[in-house]
């Protein structure tokens, strides 16, 4: 009908077939719905009601066919409804069919007609940035070999090591404002065009679930990923569900009580990432200055506005370790526990991963039970989520829920030793596409962090290839170039690059990794 405009918000690849109507089919069916109806409705309308006949017939018993009649009748009532509009326009010598006649594109047509749609247009993957510790960039290339097109949202390209060779298309745009993604994507994108968006990095799962919502993809409950988000927020929750978890409180005033849990105490921001400014407070005065520092922080290194608020956590002292969960068609699978090792208090920074951990079966168990727990609680449903675990003398303790794929590099772990690709995975559901998460274990794998011993500027990296040539050894990778200042870590990114190393055994895994260490050597100035 009319000039068929194909309007940016149409997802041709939503619809079946298309059905054209001359002028007096319409107005006969206007008429139609008005007499068997009682239907006061508009010439578009009318042909909706002639389809939604046709469509009738040859459904099958129990199916549900809806219509929208979007039109009124009162501004057709002398044109449609007004016989001498007919005779004046030659509507009345227009041919009329009972029935559609199925067409090709391009088949010029006097009467009712359909055609099935084929609609073969490029299938977009929208990121909305990604992690930069190397699994944003798998997460591209990843999603070449799915057959579909990445492109990445992004405020600033040059935080991507290795973009320009992951072959992704870049778009620049506010990152930090949903309206400067939303006009972003109306502009460079048709609907049809866009298959799924989701993100690798912490910061911007809310967005990327908000837009997803927003464009009618895949995704968790924007409430749902929000709350992750807010450690704060989380901490409520899990204790109203009765999950264990260290005691807590929660501060937004500076010359708040710090003293709730006892001492040594864990003050971190409720909704940062990385252990970025999580601190082990021996006392008052050292818990207060964190406190302070973290409410006077009012963004984050992406730019964000922080949430200017401190949690005040019991330390619980045992190991650490991460559940990979993932979400799909109404279950919640677990993929395996990762065995972490951490660096040195008064930090929390992350140093190594053991993956699959080394863990009697009844502990592993009641392990996943405590984080099925917490994510039903939280009301996470697809996909991927990373959950954090303390194992203490009265059992596992939930430290985060991170609402993403796991960083680290851990889903490379999890390739090399289970055979799923978890990044993979996480494409596949934001494209709407069922997941493969069948695992045939083999073996295990770890990775260890390249670390600075003092603060200075690194100026030369050496062992590299021999390190690489150690049997075992998958990969070596430096995240940090020589002439950056460095210092040890306090954060994730205080890290310089990694080791990935696997075996038969974890005690070959770690010897194997430790040799590698041995090997490179970091010069700093």
């Amino acid at each position: 009908m009319g000039n068929s405009l194909l309007t940016k918000n149409l997802d041709r690849g939503l619809v079946d077939e298309v059905h054209w109507l001359n002028d007096r089919e319409a107005f006969e069916a206007t008429e139609a719905l008005a007499r068997e109806q009682q239907v006061f409705a508009g010439n578009t309308s009318g042909s909706v009601y002639r389809v939604l006949g046709h469509v009738a017939a040859r459904a099958h018993p129990g199916e549900r066919i809806v219509g929208i009649f979007p039109d009124r009748g009162d501004r057709y009532a002398g044109t449609v409804y007004n016989r001498d509009y007919w005779t004046e326009k030659g509507v009345d010598a227009l041919p009329s069919r009972s029935a559609p006649t199925l067409i090709g594109y391009g088949t010029p047509t006097e009467a009712w007609a359909r055609a099935e749609v084929a609609v073969d247009v490029p299938r977009h993957l929208l990121f909305v940035e990604a992690n930069t510790s190397g699994t944003g960039m798998l997460a591209m290339r990843s999603a070449r070999e799915l057959g579909l097109v990445p492109v990445l949202l992004t405020g600033e390209p040059a935080r991507y090591a290795g973009l320009e060779q992951s072959g992704c298309r870049v778009l620049t745009c506010d990152t930090n404002s949903v309206a400067g993604l939303r006009a972003a994507i109306l502009d460079g994108f048709r609907r049809e065009e866009i298959a799924g968006l989701t993100t690798t990095s912490d910061f911007y799962v809310p967005t990327a679930a908000r837009l997803a919502r927003w464009l009618g993809l895949p995704a968790n409950p924007v409430e749902a990923v929000t709350l992750c988000r807010d450690k704060a927020e989380l901490r409520e929750t899990l204790a109203a569900a009765g999950v264990r978890q260290p005691r807590f409180a929660v501060l937004t005033d500076p010359a708040g009580p710090v003293d709730q849990v006892g001492f040594p105490c864990v003050v971190k921001p409720s909704d940062d990432s990385g252990s970025t400014n999580v601190l082990l407070c021996g006392d008052a005065d050292q818990a207060r200055a964190q406190t302070r520092r973290i409410i006077e922080l009012r963004t984050n290194v992406r730019g964000l506005p922080t949430a200017r608020t401190a949690l005040v956590e019991e330390f619980l002292d045992g190991p650490e370790f991460s559940v990979e969960m993932f979400g799909w068609n109404g279950r919640t699978e677990c993929l395996g526990i990762t065995a972490k090792q951490v660096g040195e208090l008064p930090y929390f920074v992350e140093t190594g991963h053991l993956f699959p951990a080394d863990l009697p079966p009844r502990t592993a168990a009641t392990i996943v039970d405590v984080v099925r727990s917490a994510l039903v609680a939280c009301g996470m449903r697809l996909g991927p989520s990373h959950t954090e675990v303390r194992l203490t003398e009265n059992g596992p303790a939930i430290i985060e829920i991170n609402p993403r794929l796991a960083g680290g590099m851990i889903p490379e772990l999890m390739r090399l030793t289970t055979g799923i690709d978890l990044i993979e995975q996480q494409l596949r559901v934001a494209a709407g596409l069922p997941p493969v998460l069948a695992a045939r274990p083999s073996g295990h794998a770890g990775i260890r962090f390249l670390l600075a011993d003092r603060e200075g500027l690194l100026t030369v990296v050496d062992g590299v290839a021999s390190a690489e040539r150690l049997p075992g050894v998958e990969r070596v990778t430096l995240t940090t170039r020589p002439g950056t200042p460095v210092r040890p870590p306090r954060h994730a990114y205080d890290r310089l690059g990694y080791v990935i190393a696997r075996g038969a055994s974890p005690e070959e895994v770690t010897q194997t990794l430790d040799l590698a260490l041995k090997e490179i050597r970091l010069t700093v100035a």
